[in-house]
């Protein structure tokens, strides 16, 4: 995004008109001075000059003012409010001008600002935002992101620090950032600026923002969500002793449709299932809307890395294969089990290496884990380049489970690959805590893990340290 940067000199004769020097004179009051003592305007301009326009906002003035090289305005924005650290110009010559919020008792201080505004280039205030109160403040500058929305940097007011405690020192490993908060005063309250370290490691320019156009990517997904279980005994539906129930051991989930939907409703005579939710019909044990809050958080996850993920079709709610969920109630997958060899045996004739499949379940809890992904070999299986990742449907809907496991489909790669620091995490940890509103280091992608995700792999194997592993995918597609 082409931006023109604001000049900040102003800021800096300000604080030096009021520095005290030690050989001061008296000065002249401005109502006395020669008039030819007092510039304005172009005062000087050579040839070392650069070419082009010049954006600033004087601090005692609600306009903002674009000059040319000549000391000409091209164009001005009309506010109501003083400005604050930061002005930019967008790409469509709408303005995006920091401000200061009026009557803020409440933060003090070099820089400080509280309100945004985007203004049309006919000085029509299109948007604005007001980010002062007793609790933050916005301060010196904002920086427009590609999507549209706006970073800013903000004082947060902190705790109590009493006077004759040590200073108190933020330095996480390897962090960029020092802040000592020190307090001379007891009971005062310290105002400090709130550090947010999103990742520890170093991380390099989003791939969109390095290669815009040329670099998009997309993840196809299948996904199908198991039915409730149920008990393949059959079921009376006449209440005749004499005639055997209907559907007794066919592997199908009998009922008698009576109003001729297609689908189990309550009151309809049935064989003995499971009612998850429960409203006295049976269907998935879980819903679309639970894939698809799923869903967005897998593709914040992946945007990082100029990769969309989508679901081709619509969310199928399906039988499990072989009715394996009747046992337990649970999908007692893993490493070449029965169910896991029955699940795979249906699904991978029909799955593709571009797309990957994904499959909701009630996972066993004795499996020890609320997803996994066929990364390993399979000995009772040949999948070939075909993925698959089974989701426990027990999780918060709000985890970024299935970005997660994208992940591991898109690196071939587990969780800690044999102790590298490739993939701490693939992203969030699969099952944790870690929400949308959560920040730490799995929030931000590696740089490897980008590396990894978008390499074309010629082989599935064999899973190993770089450089011997076999990582990337297969899946990717540019449209």
């Amino acid at each position: 995004m082409a931006l023109i940067r604001p000049l900040l000199i102003a800021c800096f004769v300000l604080a030096c008109q009021h520095a005290p020097h030690a050989l001061a004179q008296p000065q002249t009051p401005p109502d006395e001075r020669p008039a030819d003592d007092v510039k304005r305007g172009l005062i000087l301009s050579t040839e070392a000059a650069a070419t082009g326009y010049t954006l600033f906002a004087p601090l005692n003035s609600t306009t903002t003012y674009l000059i040319d090289i000549r000391g000409e305005t091209v164009h001005s924005w009309p506010s109501e409010y003083n400005p604050g650290q930061a002005v930019y110009v967008l790409d469509d010559g709408r303005l995006l001008r920091c401000e200061r919020q009026p009557r803020n008792r409440h933060f003090h201080g070099g820089g400080i600002g509280g309100r945004v505004e985007r203004i049309s280039p006919d000085g029509k205030v299109e948007w604005e935002f007001v980010y002062a109160n007793e609790e933050h403040c916005l301060h010196h500058d904002v920086e427009p992101l590609r999507n549209g929305n706006i970073l800013m940097i903000a004082w947060e007011t902190g705790r109590v620090v009493r006077y004759d405690q040590a200073p108190v020192d933020i330095d996480p490993v390897r962090s960029i950032f020092r802040h000592i908060i020190r307090n001379s005063c007891r009971g005062c309250r310290a105002l400090t600026i709130k550090v947010v370290v999103v990742g520890l490691q170093k991380h390099s320019a989003p791939v969109c923002d390095r290669y815009p156009s040329a670099n998009k990517r997309v993840q196809h997904l299948h996904v199908r969500i198991f039915r409730e279980p149920f008990a393949d005994v059959g079921y009376d539906h006449d209440s005749n002793p004499m005639t055997p129930p209907i559907g007794t051991g066919n592997d199908l989930f009998d009922y008698t449709d009576t109003n001729m939907n297609g689908e189990h409703d309550s009151g309809e005579l049935s064989e003995p299932f499971t009612d998850v939710f429960p409203d006295s019909r049976r269907h998935g044990v879980t819903d679309s809307a639970y894939v698809l809050t799923q869903l967005s958080r897998a593709k914040t996850v992946w945007s990082q890395c100029c990769i969309s993920v989508v679901i081709d079709g619509v969310v199928e709610i399906v039988e499990s294969p072989g009715n394996i969920l009747n046992d337990t109630g649970y999908y007692e997958g893993g490493l070449d089990t029965p169910e896991e060899v029955t699940v795979l045996s249906a699904y991978n004739p029909l799955a593709t290496p571009t797309v990957l499949e994904v499959i909701y379940a009630p996972l066993d809890p004795g499996m020890g884990a609320n997803a996994y992904t066929t990364i390993g070999m399979r000995s009772m299986v040949a999948l070939g380049d075909n993925y698959f990742a089974f989701i426990n449907i027990s999780l918060d809907p709000n985890y970024f489970t299935l970005g997660h496991e994208i992940g591991h489909a898109l690196t071939n790669t587990f969780d800690s690959s044999y102790d590298y620091p490739n993939l701490p995490y693939v992203v969030y940890p699969a099952s944790s805590t870690y929400l949308g509103n959560s920040v730490n280091q799995y929030r931000r992608l590696l740089h490897h893990t980008e590396t990894y995700s978008r390499t074309v792999r010629s082989a599935r194997f064999p899973i190993a340290p770089p450089p011997a592993a076999t990582t990337g995918n297969l899946m990717l597609q540019t449209s």
